[in-house]
């Protein structure tokens, strides 16, 4: 709940001076892109490397004050890869793949009105995940020999859910003849923890999971 307290705090000057912006504002949309770059989706580990794509559209509402408001429906795909105990005797190596419809309603101010405009941006997520998955592999060495196992889990279902999160992002606007082009690095992260049913597959065992990310995107805006 801190962070859901920390964005209402933060929004709300926003939306005082946007108030002029829904009554002089004119529509805008676009489309927009970008790979993810770090993550983590165990809760008790840190950032580090992943995989995966974003893409979507912008549907936006402002006026010249610099407020904006921004509907940016998209598709992102997520991989994480957990290894531990590599050339020991017991060895785990998991890849968690990870896809999600996401729905964020955004309020972004821009900083100056000239052709290169920083801006910054937070908002919240609504996200339906679509599929989740964990592939396994890994052994274990005792004194009467080896055993492992490998596979890949569905867990889509056994998986409880993370409907919703906090977007925030810093970039700049950037405008090319007619078009704009929007490049910025975001945030996004579920406001929760989420983990799994009781499961005896092998490779099932899991603790707290945790999606946050960080991607960098670009795109095109026709005002």
């Amino acid at each position: 709940m801190r962070y859901l307290y920390t964005f209402i705090i933060g929004i709300l000057p926003a939306l005082e001076s946007g108030q002029d912006a829904v009554q002089k504002g004119h529509f805008e949309y676009g489309v927009f892109g970008g790979k993810q770059l770090w993550g983590k989706i165990y809760d008790d580990r840190k950032m580090e490397a992943v995989s995966g794509w974003v893409g979507g559209i912008d549907l936006g509402y402002r006026d010249k004050s610099g407020i904006s408001f921004h509907l940016q429906p998209n598709y992102s795909t997520f991989g994480s890869i957990l290894e531990e105990g590599k050339n020991t005797q017991v060895y785990l190596w998991r890849k968690w793949n990870w896809y999600a419809i996401n729905v964020p309603l955004t309020v972004r101010y821009t900083l100056s009105s000239g052709k290169i405009r920083p801006f910054a941006e937070v908002g919240l997520n609504l996200r339906l995940r679509t599929k989740i998955t964990m592939k396994y592999d890994g052994y274990g060495c005792g004194v009467v020999g080896c055993y492992g196992s490998e596979g890949i889990d569905d867990v889509q279902r056994s998986t409880t859910k993370d409907p919703a999160g906090l977007v925030a992002a810093i970039g700049a606007e950037i405008d090319v003849l007619s078009v704009t082009i929007p490049v910025s690095i975001r945030l996004n992260e579920s406001f929760g923890t989420f983990g799994g049913k009781p499961d005896s597959t092998p490779g099932s065992s899991y603790g707290t999971l945790k999606t946050r990310v960080v991607q960098v995107t670009a795109g095109i805006s026709i005002p």
